[in-house]
């Protein structure tokens, strides 16, 4: 609105400047202020190309993608991106390693970034020793669970092949498909959640278990806006639910 505003002011300023003019004057006036609009209407598309293109690829590139390590504590969390990390880091009180590892020596987290390559490379080298608790957990859409809810994932499979499914949890639960774009449409009706990574940790950790926040109902502007401003119950209750799993291997 003050940029509608703004912009109304100077085509007003150019008006009455240019009924003042003589007839060459004002073709000369015309053609500059042309090429003027021209070039600020290409300089804005270009802007909000740039802004869509960053929204859509947010801690995808691969100097984001965490350092391989030997993971030596009895549960890793395994997180895709530190707006999802830094809940788990407060928590339990974990002290940077490095840029993407975190530990108290009990617990640690590793924040891979997002997508099947960043996961892939992240955890190419990642080695666990001994028995570890290896728990996933991370914003994600759904096609009819609300926005807030906390869901456990009994299965994973990638968006492109939704039969070829693998089996998390005997445990209750909704399935999970997991996407090389974030998620803004769907045929599927059962509810079911959607995110980039899952799939691809389970790969990698055949007996993770897994929990998904409902940070939107296949919208990025709803995403954005819950993982900024709503996230904190939905944690809290995540924290609440997984503590008796972090007692058993205390």
């Amino acid at each position: 609105m003050l940029l509608f505003l703004y912009l109304q002011g100077i085509l007003q300023i150019c008006f009455a400047f240019y009924i003042n003019l003589n007839f060459h004057c004002k073709i000369k006036f015309m053609k500059t202020f042309f090429k003027t609009v021209f070039v600020l209407f290409a300089l804005f598309v270009a802007a909000c190309s740039s802004v869509k293109q960053n929204s859509e690829t947010v801690f995808c590139s691969e100097e984001n993608c965490a350092d391989s390590s030997h993971i030596k504590s009895s549960v890793l969390f395994a997180i895709a991106m530190p707006d999802e990390s830094k809940y788990i880091e407060k928590e339990y009180g974990l002290k940077k390693l490095s840029k993407n590892i975190s530990s108290n020596g009990k617990i640690s987290c590793i924040t891979t970034g997002v997508g099947k390559n960043c996961v892939n490379s992240s955890l190419k080298n990642t080695a666990l020793h001994g028995n570890v608790l290896v728990i996933n957990v991370g914003y994600c859409g759904s096609n009819v669970i609300s926005k807030g809810e906390m869901c456990k994932v009994n299965k994973v499979a990638k968006i492109e092949t939704p039969n070829a499914i693998s089996k998390i949890s005997d445990f209750g639960g909704v399935p999970c498909f997991s996407s090389d774009k974030f998620v803004e449409e769907t045929d599927i009706k059962e509810p079911c959640v959607f995110d980039m990574e899952l799939f691809y940790f389970h790969k990698k950790f055949p007996n993770l278990i897994s929990y998904k926040i409902v940070s939107d109902n296949l919208s990025h502007s709803e995403y954005e806006g819950f993982k900024n401003f709503n996230a904190n119950d939905s944690w809290k209750r995540f924290f609440k639910t997984i503590a008796p799993a972090l007692q058993n291997k205390n």
